[in-house]
């Protein structure tokens, strides 16, 4: 004896199934959205003069106030890796359809000095290095339930 059951009603599921497949090709739009939301939350923080994970910079050594108000250097006297804005507005963020990154990737050469410190440069993170923080974790997933929404109900990425 042999019975098969043909399941009825699923036709909705089975278009939801298609768009989430189309939707999710190409997640170029999303990882855009995404790369975007965390360069403001970093930009942020760095007008705070924090790191990503919300811990205050090193201050500035007496020598680096000295010269700033020896008017050396375009900026504001006390404010921390704002010396002319070159390096801070360097940052760009860049997406495709697997990965949203931020980074320097033009005028950024003294970044890596401050994100992993030297021998004469205390260590200023600017991006995060070891995980994502709990604030930006939950942009992203934001963003995603949104756009996983907008797609269930019938929309595009």
């Amino acid at each position: 004896m042999h019975i098969e059951i043909e399941p009825k009603g699923l036709e909705r599921v089975q278009g939801m199934l298609r768009r989430l497949q189309a939707g999710f090709s190409d997640l170029t739009p999303v990882m855009r959205e995404i790369a975007e939301e965390l360069l403001a939350n970093w930009q942020l923080k760095w007008r705070e003069e924090e790191d990503p994970y919300g811990e205050p910079w090193k201050p500035l050594k007496p020598s680096t106030l000295k010269r700033r108000r020896k008017g050396k250097g375009s900026g504001p006297v006390a404010q921390i890796l704002r010396d002319t804005g070159i390096m801070q507005d360097s940052f760009t963020p860049k997406a495709d359809k697997e990965s949203a990154r931020i980074g320097t990737y033009e005028d950024g050469f003294y970044a890596r000095f401050h994100q992993f410190g030297t021998k004469y440069i205390p260590i200023r993170r600017l991006l995060p290095d070891e995980y994502l923080p709990s604030e930006d974790e939950e942009a992203v997933f934001a963003i995603l339930k949104r756009h996983l929404h907008n797609l269930m109900s019938g929309g595009k990425v």
